[in-house]
This record gives C-alpha cells, structure tokens and sequence, in this order.
C-alpha cells in the first residue's frame, strides 16, 4: 500500500514537471516570436500556457479529492471563488464576448494559479538547473536582440518616435524592462546557487549586460527594483523575512494608489484655480478612473475595463472586477506569500527569488501588467515561485 502510494505522488510530480517545463519552453518561444513578429508561433506558445494551465488544474483538484490539505484546499476555494465573482461581473457587463472574458480572466489568474500548483512539487535539483538553463537562454536571447537591427525600434509615443530607448523590438521599452528585470533577478538566483567559478563569471558578465540593456530602457520603476535587489543582496541575509514587510510590500500598490488620489485631488483644484502647474497624467489617470466606477465598486465596470494597464495592478482588478474580487485577491496573495515565507530561507538563492516575487507587487504600484496580464509575465514570474520555496520542500 505504501509503496503504491509512493509510486502515485511520483506519477503526479511526473506530471507536474512535465506542465512546468512546457511553461517554461513556452515562455521562451514567445521571447523570441515576439520582436520578429511571429505570430502563429506566438499564439501556439500562449494557447499552450493556457492548456497546461487547464489541465494542471484539474490534477490539482483531483489530488485534493483524494489527499485533503487544509492550505491548497482553502486556497483551491478562495481561487474558485475568485472566478465565480469575476464570472458575475461578465453577466453585469454589456458589449464584451465570451471568449474574451474567458481570455482575459484565465491570463489574470494564472500568477495566482502558478502559486498554487507549484507547491505541490518537491525541490529537484535537475528542475531547478533546468529553470536557470531556460532563463539564461532567455538572456541570451535579448543579447542577441541587443546586437541586432531591432535594439532601437522605434517607439511611438506621445513625444513622437524615440529611437535612444532600448525596446529589442518588443511592443514598447516598459515591457522590453519588465522581461529583463525578471530574467536578471533569476541570473541573480543563479548565481548565488552554482559555486564554480566560470558558471559564477558567466552568470556575472551576463547579469551586468541585461542590467545595462535594463538602464536603456529608461523604465524607471523596473531599474529601481534591480537597483533595490542588488542592494538586498548586499545586505546581510535573513532566515525569515517578517510578515509586517511581506504585508507592507503586498499592500503598496494599495497605498500608491490611494495616497496619489488624495494627492492629486488636491492638485487639479490647484491647477483649476491656476495656483500650480505640478501634475502627471498618471494621477488624473487614476481620479478618472475611480470616477467612471464608482457607481460599480461591487463588481466592476467590465464593459468599460477588461483588465487594462491603469498604471497600478490593483487599480486594473478593482475597476474590472470590483471590490469583492479584489478582497478575495488579497487574501489568496497573503496566504500563498506567507505560506512561501513561513519557515524561512536557508539558501541566498531562495531568498532572492522570494524578493523577487514581493517586488513584483512594488512594480504594480506604477503598472498592472505582471499580476493582472499573465501568459508571459506570468510564465516568467513561475520561476521565482518555485525557486523562493525550493528550500521549504
């Protein structure tokens, strides 16, 4: 009977590694479909991220048909509803389709999901070597990008075509940050992990030319978050991060988001009075949108806002899908966070990886895309969730 049992928990991490490393494969497609514009290769890779995800979810619920555990059961529970509530704001919506909602909803929970799914599986080194391989082909990736005819493609904004900021040929230079801060915040990761010493000064050299790409950008909220990882480094590490920073991180974009609409509040009676001229289009963006939904704070304006870059990740999920979902939010993040970080980090490289994943919500004050967008973000994102509790497991 034991031995059965045994053979059952191999049979499904099996298929959870498998799940894991299609993400992963997937994830590195779409870095390479998407400055050249391959968009059949593009869609095959995102339709796979969501299949994966499909499937895996179903093993997760089966699994816990089978062998009860409080937290992923609480959380499978939190997630459903998460759903069923999003669900009520597409039947309160107008003028939007089926399978769009589905789109959008299925790429918003897919960081929430991977937090979920990648507890189950135990720390095996061969996958975490397999991350680090997968996520320094992606550096080599924008490496090679950076060489090419691509580095400066033009890119189109209100000041007209800017041709001095780095994009690689993505969509634009905020995107093109975000998958360099992540993909060197793993380098860091990596380096810390492996003690030989040409792996180390590879890793070195490769870290501190996707740092310079990064500082091209221009992106301010991605380079200052590689600026505060690498002074996090240099501190001395802590077995345990106290929960009173976890919390004070997770609820930043919160804090963000309510102290620039006071702020900002006051400044347009300033500025309709002609007493002052200091404002950015990011807080009038934020009063205009807390203005078109207050009138549906309970679920949301759908119709109005399908998970869109309001410029704060928590102001895309309140708008979407009103206060109700955001609660539900919350205390599913607050409880995987604090599951993560609960016994602490006994390695250097799960300790940044857990930083990683809490400065991803530092990054939601000023943009929404990595916890609300999914799909690529996410993917990359799933690297950290697993190395931040490889210690645990």
């Amino acid at each position: 009977m034991d031995y059965q049992r045994e053979q059952d928990k191999s049979t499904v991490q099996n298929i959870f590694i498998i799940f894991f490393c299609m993400t992963l494969i997937s994830n590195l497609v779409m870095y390479i479909a998407q400055p050249y514009h391959i968009e059949l290769l593009n869609a095959l890779a995102s339709r796979c991220f969501m299949l994966t995800n499909l499937a895996a979810f179903f093993v997760v619920i089966l699994i816990n048909l089978r062998r009860y555990n409080v937290y992923q059961t609480y959380q499978i529970l939190l997630l459903t509803l998460i759903a069923c509530f999003s669900f009520v704001s597409y039947l309160l919506s107008e003028n939007i389709g089926l399978y769009n909602y589905i789109i959008h909803i299925w790429c918003y929970l897919a960081f929430p999901f991977y937090l979920l799914y990648l507890d189950y599986l135990k720390s095996d080194r061969r996958l975490i070597h397999f991350i680090f391989i997968i996520n320094f082909i992606n550096s080599l990736v924008f490496i090679n990008l950076s060489f090419s005819s691509l580095k400066y493609a033009g890119y189109e904004s209100y000041l007209g075509t800017n041709n001095a900021i780095v994009t690689l040929g993505y969509s634009n230079p905020n995107q093109t940050a975000m998958y360099l801060v992540i993909t060197f915040i793993t380098l860091c990761c990596t380096f810390f992990f492996y003690k030989i010493l040409v792996v180390k000064v590879t890793i070195l050299a490769d870290g501190i030319y996707l740092f310079l790409l990064l500082l091209k950008t221009q992106s301010r909220i991605c380079i200052a978050i590689g600026i505060l990882l690498l002074l996090i480094i240099l501190l001395k590490r802590h077995p345990k991060i106290p929960k009173l920073i976890v919390a004070g991180v997770l609820l930043s974009p919160s804090i963000f988001l309510i102290g620039y609409s006071i702020y900002y509040t006051f400044v347009s009676q300033l500025i309709s009075s002609g007493s002052s001229k200091l404002y950015d289009n990011r807080g009038f963006l934020f009063l205009d949108t807390l203005s078109a939904i207050k009138n549906h704070f309970l679920f949301g304006y759908l119709s109005l806002y399908q998970l869109p870059n309001t410029h704060n990740g928590i102001l895309s999920i309140y708008s979407s899908l009103g206060i109700i979902s955001l609660l539900l939010f919350y205390v599913y993040m607050f409880r995987a966070y604090f599951h993560i970080s609960s016994r602490g980090f006994t390695s250097k490289s799960a300790y940044i990886a857990f930083w990683g994943l809490l400065l991803v919500f530092l990054h939601a004050c000023v943009e929404s895309a990595f916890i609300t967008a999914g799909s690529i973000y996410a993917g990359s994102i799933s690297m950290l969730i697993y190395l931040s509790a490889s210690d645990r497991r």
